[in-house]
Formats: C-alpha cells, sequence, structure tokens
C-alpha cells in the first residue's frame, strides 16, 4: 500500500489542493517588481549556467566568472561547490517555464520556489487530516495560516532555499506519518527525504536536529521490542544522515582545505545552531508530556524547559542578525508534528484535535509580534499580505528601484563593450547586463593555493568604463569588503566625483559621479523586506549608492 490510502481519502484531496492553488495564486503575485538580492543572483546565475551546459559552473563557456564573492568560488575546477545544488536546479527549471511564458526572468527564476511554498502547506494540511485525524476545517487552516506568515512568505518568495525546505519537511512528514503502511526499508527510504534537506546550509542543519529529536520520540515510545527500536534508529537516523553528511563532505571536500569547505564543515554551529536545538527539544518535551503523561522521558521534558526559557531569551535580546529564529522555519514543521514518527491509537489522535487547534491561535499570535525587541526596524502584523499587495501593485505601475534604474541608464548609454563594475554583488553585471565584461572580478585577493594556476587569472583585468557602489557599504563585494583589490576612495560629493585604484593593475582613475540615490542595498532581502522602509522603492536612506564612470570618459562625450 502507499503512504496513504487514497480512496479512502480521495474526498480529502480537492480542498488541499485547492488550499495549494489558491496559495500559489496569491503569493506569486507581483514576483518580478524587487531585483534580485545578493543571495538570490547566485541562484539565478547558477541556473543560467545549467540552461547553458547542464551544471552550476562558476565559469561560463565565454570564459566569464560568475562570482559574488570576488572569485573565492573558484577552485581547481569550474563547478560551484560551496552550497548545494538542488535550489539551482530548482531555478533552472523556473528559467525554462519562464522562456515558454515569455515571464521576465526575475519572476520566472523565483516562480517554482513559490510553487514549493504552496504544495509544501497543501501536503502538510493533507498529513494533518489523514495521518492525525486533524478536522478538514482545521488542517486546512493550520496550512493556511503557516502559509500566509509574514516570515515564511518574505523568505519562501526568493530564489533561495526556504520554499525548498518547507517542502521537503512536509513531504518527508507525509511519508513518516505512513510508515505503519509501508514495509521495512520502503518507510525507511522515504523516511530520508527529511536528510536532503540537510543538503541547505543551516537550515538543513535544522530538519536534522529537529529529525534526530523526533526520531528518538520514535525510539522510545514507537516500537515495543529492543530490536524493532534498534532497527528504526539506524534505519530512519544513520543511515539517511550518514549519507548526508558523505554527500555535503564530498560536496565541499575540507580535506583540501578550501575556503568554503572549511566554512561548512569545521564550525559546529553549522549542524547544531543553538536555536535549531532548542526548538526540537522544547516541541520534542512538549510532545512527550501531553501525549505519554507519566511515561514521559526526562530526556525530552527537563531540557525542554531549559529551551523553553533560552528561546525567549534569544528571541528577545537576537545576539546576531543572521542568526534569527525565524531563518530556520522548517524546524517548527519537523518539531511539531513529532507525532507522524508514532504508531498513535485512535484515542490519541482524538486528543490532538484541541493542541492543533491551539498551534493554529499561536500561529495567528505570531502575526502580531512586533520584530524584535532590540531593533528599531519593526514590522506590523500581517505584514507578508501587505508586502505581496505592495509589489503587486508597484510591477502594475512598472515602478523601478534604484539599481534598476542605475542599470536602465547604463544599458541605455553604454557601449556594447564597456567593462562594468558592481560592488558587493558582481554578478549582477552577469545577469542584467549580459555581454559587458565584470571588470576587475575575479579579485587578486581570492587566489588560493586550490585556484593559483587557473587561466583565469592570465587574463588581463579590464578597468571598468561604468561603477556602481554604495558610498557606506565600503568597496568590494561582500566577502573583502576594504581588504579588495581594488577600492573607491577621497569621494568629493560636491564635485561628484572619486578615486577608483586598482593594484593588481597599479591604475588610479578618477571617477564622475553620473546619478546618485540614497537607498539600501540589502532592502531586498528577506529579513529586511518585512521592515516600513522595504516598501519604497528605494528602502531605507541607508547611504548613496552611486552610478559613475570615468572622468576622461565623460570629457570625451562632451
Amino acid at each position: 500500500m502507499g503512504i496513504v490510502d487514497l480512496k479512502k481519502y480521495c474526498y480529502l484531496l480537492g480542498p488541499h489542493i485547492l488550499l495549494s492553488l489558491l496559495l500559489f495564486a496569491f503569493t506569486s503575485l507581483g514576483l518580478g517588481y524587487r531585483y534580485l538580492w545578493a543571495d538570490e543572483i547566485e541562484t539565478a546565475e547558477r541556473a543560467r549556467l545549467i540552461l547553458e551546459s547542464g551544471f552550476p559552473l562558476v565559469i561560463d563557456q565565454q570564459g566569464t566568472a560568475s562570482v559574488n564573492t570576488g572569485g573565492r568560488e573558484i577552485e581547481d575546477g569550474n563547478l560551484h561547490r560551496y552550497t548545494p545544488w538542488l535550489q539551482f536546479y530548482v531555478g533552472a527549471i523556473g528559467l525554462r517555464i519562464g522562456q515558454f511564458l515569455d515571464l521576465p526572468q526575475d519572476e520566472a527564476v523565483r516562480l517554482p520556489f513559490v510553487a514549493a511554498h504552496s504544495v509544501a502547506m497543501g501536503i502538510l494540511s493533507f498529513a494533518l487530516a489523514t495521518q492525525l485525524s486533524v478536522p478538514t476545517s482545521l488542517s486546512l487552516a493550520i496550512g493556511a495560516g503557516l502559509g500566509l506568515q509574514s516570515t515564511r512568505i518574505a523568505h519562501n518568495r526568493t530564489a533561495r532555499y526556504h520554499a525548498l525546505l518547507d517542502f521537503l519537511a512536509a513531504l518527508g512528514l507525509l511519508a513518516l506519518g505512513g510508515m505503519k503502511r509501508l514495509q521495512k526499508w520502503g518507510s525507511y527510504l522515504l523516511a530520508s527525504v527529511l536528510f536532503f534537506s540537510f543538503h541547505a546550509q543551516t537550515l538543513g542543519g535544522a530538519c536534522l536536529a529537529g529529525t534526530f529529536a523526533v526520531a528518538a520520540g520514535a525510539l522510545l515510545y514507537g516500537q515495543t521490542s529492543r530490536q524493532s527500536r534498534w532497527r528504526l534508529y539506524f534505519a530512519s537516523v544513520i543511515l539517511p544522515g550518514g549519507i548526508s553528511v558523505a554527500l555535503l563532505g564530498l560536496l565541499t571536500r575540507p580535506w583540501l582545505q578550501t575556503h568554503w569547505g572549511a566554512m561548512v564543515l569545521t564550525r559546529p554551529r553549522t549542524f547544531f545552531h543553538p536555536p535549531t536545538l532548542l526548538y526540537a527539544f522544547l516541541f520534542a518535551g512538549v510532545w512527550s508530556l501531553i501525549l505519554f503523561r507519566k511515561r514521559a522521558s526526562p530526556v525530552f521534558w527537563a531540557p525542554a524547559l531549559v529551551a523553553l526559557t533560552s528561546i525567549v531569551i534569544i528571541s528577545v535580546f537576537d545576539f546576531h542578525p543572521f542568526s534569527q529564529i525565524r531563518y530556520y522555519s522548517a524546524t517548527a514543521l519537523v518539531s511539531l508534528f513529532w507525532p507522524f514518527y508514532t504508531k498513535l491509537e485512535q484515542s490519541q489522535t482524538q486528543r490532538l484535535r484541541p493542541i492543533f487547534a491551539s498551534i493554529f491561535v499561536v500561529i495567528l499570535l505570531t502575526e502580531f509580534a512586533l520584530g524584535r525587541a532590540t531593533s528599531r526596524d519593526l514590522y506590523w502584523p500581517l505584514q507578508g499580505l501587505r508586502l505581496v499587495h505592495n509589489d503587486f501593485k508597484m510591477q502594475q505601475m512598472k515602478t523601478q528601484q534604484p539599481l534598476q534604474e542605475a542599470l536602465a541608464y547604463i544599458r541605455s548609454h553604454a557601449q556594447p563593450n564597456d567593462p562594468i563594475l558592481v560592488d558587493y554583488v558582481p554578478q549582477y553585471v552577469n545577469w542584467y547586463l549580459p555581454g559587458h565584461p565584470v571588470a576587475l572580478i575575479p579579485d587578486q585577493k581570492a587566489k588560493t593555493k586550490l585556484n593559483q594556476n587557473r587561466q583565469i587569472w592570465l587574463q588581463t583585468l579590464p578597468f571598468p568604463k561604468w561603477h556602481i557602489w554604495n558610498q557606506r557599504w565600503g568597496s568590494g563585494t561582500w566577502d573583502c569588503l576594504k581588504s579588495c583589490d581594488f577600492s573607491a576612495h577621497e569621494v568629493d560629493l560636491q564635485n561628484a566625483t572619486y578615486l577608483l585604484t586598482s593594484g593588481a593593475l597599479s591604475r588610479t582613475e578618477k571617477m564622475c559621479i553620473v546619478k546618485s540615490w540614497m537607498t539600501d542595498p540589502l532592502s531586498n532581502s528577506p529579513f529586511k523586506m518585512l521592515t516600513e522602509d522595504a516598501f519604497k522603492p528605494a528602502g531605507a536612506p541607508w547611504g548613496v549608492t552611486l552610478l559613475a564612470r570615468p572622468c576622461v570618459d565623460v570629457g570625451k562625450d562632451r
């Protein structure tokens, strides 16, 4: 038999499919308004090169380096290695669909991620109704509530891994709920779906930690004999987890001492980020207390008490802006619904109904949180719904953000072969101005023992004829900033000039500022999208973004 007896539950398929379709129809509105932010452009560029060659490469067939970090992505070969590939192939599917439907490329590359988000919520609501006997209306409400969560909308509308994690987590939960219908290794292989989400940077580690916690619950309560317990533990935790670690090791190759391999595999927080384990222990502990009462193990409920206190502290103070708990949204799906792992009796599933009603109330209450207590970047209730409406309205009005205006100006004034440099995100040139050389990239600071013999370092780097950078951000790509080979300095806004120097070329040019905008280069990132300033085309008035060209060329134009 399959995971779910479709003959028995076919009447439930319709409402949950409709939920996914409605979520997709709504959350896909306005996808093309915002230009791709720094992480998205990596997905988009790798997806573009997949259509070109079949693989996510860092150097295209024309010999152009498609890099964001100055060139650290370049190793002994052209394969992109430091980030898992699933999101790139999903983005490539979007680009292919976009070519068929004649969609703008930004909208096309994001489209399959919105689809994954919508389908994940439908799968989750269907699993609740069929596996845990949650009333259909309540399961649909939970799916819709999660699908319309503000932070989930902001992250899952981007061409990045967040929506894929939700999808894999929901699919894995559905598979785990059917373990009692499948025999031996079939169910274990389906359960391993959860572990494939491990290949998505730190959020994958979140799913891994949550899976360990819920699998431990099954080990303690879901089986009767010691042999069956250890067989379950090996097949649903050790085996798929070990395969995932092995695959990630092959991808990043830490034994070669690569920059990215070291970053991914030598930091414990990559695997078990503190908020991740806190979530897993908290929910596993609560569930064990509710379902098993006297049989609940201190292994769960004791850490749960500590976890609850720690989560409150971290939520309030949020020590590091790039490790916020809301980034680990897939963990909640795994940890909240860990009873999928257990062989619950009908009497126990009846007791779950008020619990899931409470979960739905909690989901709604999270929409009324005003952001981080230590941040001035507060967001208001249902900001995700407002975000979709705003982006759709702006797209209909053909409103452009400052970077789009700068790129449009270059597109209309530049000569066909003019080299262009976009500080912070050099891949913008390949994506938005294809055919133009990318100036001063790869950066000499990115040369390593692993890539120093590549032919690309022997190429003469062109000096930019056009330069886009944000004065406050600092000069260079995000990975080296002020330590990059090139730098902008001696800015004179009164006379609209500055100097641009390249150490590798031993060259300094006086640049004349053509246009400028007060804007935030990170305004399209999901951790900024829900702030009030994100609804302005220029974002927050964070710093001056400048568009400049060599003054000698300006003089020639005159």
